[in-house]
């Protein structure tokens, strides 16, 4: 059994191992859930108007200072997740983890906006945003950047899983020189196997503060997966951090290193079933429009995997008809 569970993961690695050099990926998944991935185009605006509404009105119980009411936009195993890893996990936790908020500065007020909304299915989105937090009229606005995943339960959104990525009161402009050392994600990127295709695309944030990517993998014996990532300046450890979250639930964060003309990225994380993973990436420019990618120290679960290697290229322009 234990051998069939590591030679399933094997195979499905390798469709993923694009992926993974683009975005220290999230995980190796042991089996696909059956989630409804496109939206019909009035299904797509229905959805993403519960979604701005739904985040409208976690801005509004926050500033009433409700710490119950807040803890219950939370899905009940939801988890909070502040910049420096700190994980409060369950409504229990988070209601007092608000209450002391609100007993210590009674005069906070919250402002959300959005930098990207990304509708996954008709019950499952992601969004990037910041939040603008005021502890009270005689004190200076706070800006932090955020991503959440929102989960629909019968007729109501909730916060399966929100974290705090950095504080935006760090100086911009050596944030935005430390991340031009990765200017070469930018644009398109394609790797096609035998059964199997992986399509990344990467853009700065409208504020040049950080990376986004999303990725979306197909093929003939794979359901279709999507995900996205975000690359910023982590105050916390002072370095490129990445956050990733796949459309089953896997995430993962990684610290960037630069050595020379390559990169070496220690990713850790869990995938949809629960199994820990863990491992280093090393890719280099091997040329324009092209990145050689080594993994190394891979660790599934309690399996170890074998080192391995491949090559990304940047994807061609569309064929004019």
């Amino acid at each position: 059994m234990k051998e069939n569970r590591s030679l399933l993961r094997t195979t499905r690695f390798i469709a993923f191992l694009a992926v993974i050099s683009i975005i220290s990926v999230v995980a190796l998944q042991a089996h696909w859930n059956e989630a409804k991935l496109l939206l019909p185009s009035t299904s797509q605006q229905d959805t993403e108007k519960e979604v701005q509404v739904y985040l409208a009105n976690l801005a509004a119980t926050f500033n009433k200072h409700d710490a119950k009411a807040v803890a219950g936009l939370f899905l009940p195993d939801g988890e909070l997740v502040d910049a420096n890893g700190n994980v409060l996990k369950t409504r229990v936790a988070l209601e007092s983890h608000y209450a002391e908020i609100f007993k210590t500065k009674p005069q906070s007020q919250l402002t959300v906006t959005n930098e990207s909304l990304r509708l996954i299915s008709d019950i499952l989105a992601m969004y990037d945003g910041q939040a603008l937090v005021k502890p009270s009229p005689q004190e200076s606005q706070r800006k932090t950047r955020f991503a959440a995943v929102l989960s629909k339960l019968g007729n109501q959104w909730f916060v399966a899983s929100i974290r705090d990525l950095e504080d935006i009161d760090n100086d911009s402009l050596a944030v935005r020189t430390k991340l031009e050392g990765l200017n070469w994600l930018l644009g398109e990127w394609v790797q096609e196997g035998s059964n199997f295709r992986i399509q990344t695309s990467c853009r700065w944030s409208d504020d040049r503060m950080s990376l986004i990517q999303q990725f979306q993998i197909t093929g003939s014996n794979l359901k279709e997966i999507s995900g996205t990532q975000r690359i910023a300046w982590d105050p916390a450890t002072e370095k490129i951090k990445s956050w990733t979250h796949d459309i089953q639930g896997g995430h993962t964060e990684a610290l960037w290193t630069r050595n020379g003309d390559s990169w070496i990225v220690k990713s850790s994380g869990t995938n949809s079933d629960g199994d820990a993973c863990s491992m280093t990436m090393v890719y280099h420019q091997a040329g324009k429009g092209r990145i050689d990618l080594y993994l190394r120290d891979r660790i599934i679960g309690d399996d170890v995997m074998p080192d391995v290697g491949a090559t990304i290229v940047r994807k061609p322009p569309e064929a004019k008809p």
